[in-house]
């Protein structure tokens, strides 16, 4: 896989992985208001819940928007782990070991994508098998009689649209197909069975799906499905829409009907005729429209004991407590600091005398330090253009020797510091000793990092930005060579302005050089390749 290809990849894993969080957080606030709203219109509760739905379409497309470029995906993956983490004046690399992710992900993205493929499938199906029932040959048009009566109820609801009735056998009730063109398909045993005042009122429900344009949200709705199934909090939602969906529907109809008592008993005789069928029949898939759809108990029990509506303020104050006490524990634990949480102590340095003994043919360079940062129980830090190959055989030999031996002739170093095995080209690690160096000698009382201290959070922002915000709050000019071009993300607080140039030079792997305008940043020289 090419870094590139991998970095999407890693990306969209994340993207997905995210998303069981955000699901899960916006499943929680729909529960929270359907039960505030419990007593109340269905059609707030159907626009409540296609609103959470339309959250979790955004939320991955804000998440991948918001972990940066392919590129900061290619650097995390490929070079290391280490997020930066300032407070008080202090510096520590938080190391976050990303390796049993990073080998997770891609297997689950293939995952994802396969079960995207074989919904994607089902939904085709649903859909030809829709078209199909349309041009089928034991599909007849009803009698005059019977589409004038569409017409004339179309004309009551404002429907100014065109709605063919079709009769068909093997549906179970009433449905409705298509939305430009909609026809509703009804059984030979519905004309037959019902009154014709109840199928008017069995029609009503029908065409209210078409006035609401129900159709062309549940095809929506499905898509969405497919792209997330894998959260069952999404799967929770759908089902909630298309029960406030049949309760709108119901409304309306009732409208119509004048008496809920009248259109319960329509009801009750089309569910009757539909049990008395010997052989059931087959439903029209997931994007038809039934008048049997949603749950046929509780739509009954609504419609005989219409709940009455309770005080909103009581259970509505409660919501809001809730919700306001989640975002300010969210705000206290964004704020935080390590003096109020310590941090987590860094790992012991090895030591010196730690001898090794290993033998692995032809892996990545990056993955020998991964095994070798195990061994000598370190954290890692590798540079995103630490690449290639290695094959080696040594017995009981001191970790630093074999480091020596592997990156040296490759232009590559390392430095043990705090815990954290650092590995770069040499070139970069001594521009960093150069740069600490002019930083201390910079300095009138000697003393290290006594620059003004900052704080600012970017994420995903091109190198010049960063060096913009630092010249701003530092007070020295700060240039750099445009090719030196790159997004990173940094959060720094509380912070002095030279310790933070210092670290962001670090991370970028970039040279520098001080002329009488000012400190200037420019790439570093390219390194030959062994």
């Amino acid at each position: 896989m090419s870094p590139h290809l991998h970095a999407l990849v890693t990306r969209l894993g994340l993207t997905l992985l995210h998303f069981l969080w955000q699901g899960t957080l916006l499943a929680l606030l729909l529960g929270a208001f359907r039960w505030m709203l419990q007593d109340r219109s269905p059609r707030l509760r159907y626009a409540l819940a296609c609103g959470i739905l339309l959250a979790m379409t955004l939320a991955p497309f804000a998440t991948w928007a918001a972990l940066g470029s392919p590129s900061l995906r290619s650097t995390l993956s490929e070079g290391g782990f280490a997020l930066t983490k300032v407070a008080q004046g202090a510096v520590e690399l938080q190391i976050v070991d990303l390796s049993p992710w990073r080998a997770a992900l891609p297997l689950f993205v293939a995952l994802w994508t396969l079960g995207v493929a074989a919904l994607s499938l089902r939904l085709t199906g649903s859909w030809a098998w829709v078209q199909w029932l349309r041009r089928r040959r034991d599909t007849a048009p009803a009698s005059k009689d019977y589409q004038h009566r569409v017409r004339h109820l179309c004309e009551r609801m404002g429907l100014d649209r065109t709605v063919r009735l079709l009769i068909f056998p093997q549906v179970p009730g009433p449905t409705v197909l298509g939305w430009l063109r909609p026809v509703i398909l009804i059984p030979p045993a519905a004309l037959t069975g019902l009154a014709p005042d109840q199928l008017e009122w069995i029609l009503a429900h029908e065409v209210a799906h078409i006035l609401r344009h129900d159709y062309a949200l549940n095809l929506l709705q499905s898509c969405v499905e497919v792209l997330l199934f894998y959260h069952p909090a999404v799967w929770w939602v759908s089902a909630k829409i298309r029960q406030e969906r049949e309760l709108c529907c119901d409304d309306l109809a009732v409208e119509i009907s004048g008496d809920a008592l009248d259109y319960a008993a329509a009801l009750t005789r089309l569910e009757a005729l539909r049990l008395r069928d010997p052989h059931p029949s087959r439903a029209a898939g997931r994007l038809a429209l039934a008048a049997t759809g949603g749950s046929f108990m509780h739509r009954i029990q609504r419609l005989i004991e219409p709940p009455s509506p309770k005080p909103l303020a009581p259970r509505a104050g409660l919501v809001l407590l809730l919700l306001l006490g989640t975002g300010f524990a969210l705000q206290a634990r964004h704020r935080q600091t390590p003096a109020q949480a310590p941090a987590p102590a860094p790992a012991p340095a090895p030591k010196p005398t730690t001898r090794l003994t290993l033998d692995l043919r032809h892996v990545e360079l990056v993955q020998f330090l991964r095994i070798l940062a195990d061994e000598l129980k370190v954290n890692l830090v590798v540079a995103p253009d630490v690449q290639g190959t290695v094959d080696l055989q040594y017995r009981d030999t001191p970790w630093e020797q074999i480091l020596d031996a592997k990156l040296g002739p490759a232009g590559f170093a390392w430095r043990l510091e705090n815990g954290i095995l650092h590995v770069a080209r040499a070139s970069a690690l001594q521009g960093r000793i150069r740069l600490t160096e002019a930083f201390l000698k910079a300095r009138t009382d000697g003393s290290p990092y006594t620059g003004r201290k900052i704080t600012f959070d970017l994420r995903s922002v091109p190198l010049s930005e960063l060096l913009r915000q630092i010249s701003k709050e530092g007070g020295i000019d700060i240039t750099m060579d445009m090719h030196a071009q790159s997004i990173y993300s940094f959060k720094f607080t509380d912070t002095p302005w030279d310790q933070v140039l210092d670290i962001v030079l670090l991370t970028a792997g970039l040279d520098w050089e001080v002329n009488a305008a000012g400190l200037h940043v420019l790439p570093k020289p390219p390194t030959p390749k062994p």
